[in-house]
């Protein structure tokens, strides 16, 4: 039992002694202060957008970004020697090397970066942590923005080559336009669409009158062909003078039979001859008619001189006809020729309109895009949220008594206990010794 108080009674001094060391260590220790400022990165940065507004309208709150990767590059953005050389360029009273060594950064449970900045005075604590928040969010703000400028200059650079380009392209295309003689291709091309299908038309119906007018001049050759060349105008009758003739003959030949038949008999021969002649006169008398045709008049054909008419004008209509399909044929030709011509015109107008439309698009797109950032430049928004401003401190962090003596104590006791092994081992060490 003794020997349990000695151990105890060895144990509660050297931890009284640790306790009081500690006591007296912790009051000839320097105060220090911390100061401590907490900010975030959101996950969702604000946009502004000139085109639209689904992208200006919030979709959720802004929170804490819990990327590892951007936690990680954010605290060596605030470990960096830039960084502490910009931020110590500000405080009069420390350096750099001091910053290195009194400024902590880390990260929270809620995934806030928080700066931690200590210093014998609150008022310096309080200033290195603000001016740390201001400057990390001033190197954020400015590495970004001057992305952005870069882009900006890049842009405007890129919009005065567009603008001379689209300049160039509309000369090329007025005297394109000039030199081959149109305003309007594509309305020109249609003029000489239809003054083609016209001309075609007009020869077609050309073609079809003529072939028309073959049928009808052979239709009226044939008839003319059948027609005489002469017919009978007139015809007039006069009394038969050969009736008058025979019967003066019959007359004188009846007076000779009746005288030579005072002289001689029937049977004379002369008298017979007489008997018979006067027979025959008889009968040719009986044979003539009372009238016989006096004259005849004959005139020109007028069918066959219709006919002849006619057909003259179907000679004429064709050689017209022909005039006509002729003259048709040479403008339908001139008209393809210039057609054709317009369409090649047309296609090379067209590859300098595709190229100015073209270029008119990407000018279009790049003036936008400077108007975004031009917008975005003027903004003074930060990156950066800040979670808790930095308060100057009105009692010192360091040193903390309590937890001193606590570390004290917990130090005694094991040094004590330890000590006691030690001491124990010892004796029986001598103990168990021959010398």
């Amino acid at each position: 039992m003794a020997l349990i108080y000695e151990r105890m009674y060895v144990i509660a001094v050297i931890t009284a002694v640790a306790v009081v060391a500690a006591f007296v260590a912790t009051g000839m220790m320097s105060e220090t202060y911390r100061s401590q400022a907490r900010c975030y990165l959101p996950t969702q940065a604000d946009t502004l957008s000139l085109s639209g507004e689904s992208g200006n309208l919030p979709t959720a709150p802004k929170l804490p970004t819990a990327h590892t990767e951007t936690q990680t590059a954010l605290l060596g953005v605030l470990n960096s020697a830039e960084l502490r050389t910009a931020v110590a360029s500000q405080i009069d009273e420390r350096n750099s090397e001091w910053l290195a060594k009194n400024v902590k950064f880390d990260l929270d449970t809620f995934n806030f970066i928080v700066i931690s900045a200590y210093d014998p005075e609150p008022r310096v604590a309080r200033e290195v942590a603000e001016t740390y928040l201001r400057e990390f969010s001033r190197s954020l703000d400015t590495t970004t923005k001057q992305r952005v400028a870069e882009n900006v200059s890049t842009l405007v650079a890129a919009i005065d080559r567009s603008t001379a380009s689209v300049a160039t392209l509309e000369s090329e295309r007025q005297a394109f336009l000039a030199n081959n003689g149109s305003i309007d291709f594509s309305t020109e091309i249609a003029q000489y669409h239809e003054r083609v299908t016209r001309f075609q038309d007009s020869v077609e119906d050309n073609i079809s009158a003529r072939a028309s007018l073959v049928k009808q001049r052979e239709e009226v050759t044939k008839n003319f062909e059948q027609r005489p060349e002469f017919t009978q105008s007139g015809y007039t009758e006069i009394q038969n003078p050969r009736l008058n003739q025979l019967r003066g003959e019959i007359a004188t030949t009846d007076l000779e039979l009746a005288n030579l038949k005072l002289e001689v008999t029937d049977k004379n021969p002369q008298a017979i001859a007489l008997s018979n002649k006067l027979v025959v006169l008889n009968d040719q008398l009986a044979s003539e008619t009372a009238t016989v045709e006096g004259a005849r008049s004959f005139s020109s054909d007028s069918m066959r001189k219709s006919y002849e008419t006619r057909i003259a004008e179907f000679k004429v209509s064709e050689v017209e006809l022909d005039v006509q399909s002729n003259h048709y044929v040479k403008l339908l030709g001139e008209s393809q020729t210039r057609l054709r011509e317009l369409n090649q015109l047309k296609a090379g107008s067209e590859i300098i309109d595709s190229e100015l439309r073209n270029v008119r698009e990407t000018l279009r797109q790049q003036r936008d895009r400077h108007a975004e950032l031009a917008l975005y430049m003027s903004r003074t928004a930060s990156f950066l949220m800040t979670a808790e401003a930095p308060v100057e401190a009105t009692k010192p962090y360091f040193p903390i008594l309590w937890l001193n003596l606590l570390v004290a104590t917990l130090l005694g006791i094991v040094f004590s206990i330890l000590a006691i092994i030690a001491s124990e081992q010892f004796a029986r060490y001598r103990e168990a010794a021959p010398w």
